[in-house]
């Protein structure tokens, strides 16, 4: 694939003006192939613009959801019913606060 809005310039010149093309690439943000013969021998292009550093975010791909999310009336369900047969063999005691 041609790149029509990239520069070519000789392997020769490229050396000769090096910190001058890499600043016209930064300044421009418009790559350069560099030739050797007529034949591409590399490409200098513009870095990626960096992610801006925020604490929002920070602890994404973090976390593992495992289970049900959508419904945990069934997980305490489960968990209650765990508890009251605990109870009823003597192991455990948990207040859920109920009245009558």
């Amino acid at each position: 694939m041609v790149n029509l809005n990239m520069r070519e310039i000789a392997i020769s010149q490229f050396k000769a003006t090096c910190l001058a093309v890499l600043e016209d690439v930064r300044r421009t943000r418009r790559p350069v192939r560099v030739t050797r013969f007529g034949k591409p021998i590399a490409e200098v292009i513009p870095p990626r613009a960096a992610a801006k550093e925020s604490w929002l975010g920070c602890m994404r791909d973090s976390l593992e959801i495992r289970g049900d999310i959508v419904g945990p009336v069934r997980a305490f369900r489960a968990m209650e019913n765990s508890l009251t047969m605990q109870i009823a063999r003597g192991y455990a005691y948990l207040d859920l606060g109920r009245r009558g």
